[in-house]
């Protein structure tokens, strides 16, 4: 009787073990996942971002360079204007 007990005993406290471990495993395994997963997203994050830059920037030159010539046409006709009305 004793012995069976025992046995019982040490079936459950193997068994606890090693359910231990599993969810331990798993726990261990969901942090590295979130982990990368983390780094991936900063990662994803910084590429828009320096894309969205990219895009800025070219779109500040596109206007700065439609700005002049809009200026630089204006004096021209301003001129023209000038010129013509004397």
């Amino acid at each position: 009787m004793a012995e069976s007990v025992n046995k019982i005993l040490t079936d459950d406290y193997q068994k606890r073990k090693l359910l231990q471990n599993e969810v331990s495993n798993a726990l261990y395994a969901m942090g590295t996942s979130y982990d990368a997963r983390k780094k991936q997203l900063q990662t994803d994050l910084q590429k828009a971002l320096n894309e969205f830059f990219d895009i800025q920037d070219k779109a500040r030159s596109v206007c700065s360079i439609l700005i002049s010539r809009f200026f630089f046409a204006f004096k021209i006709r301003m001129t023209h204007h000038l010129i013509y009305s004397i």
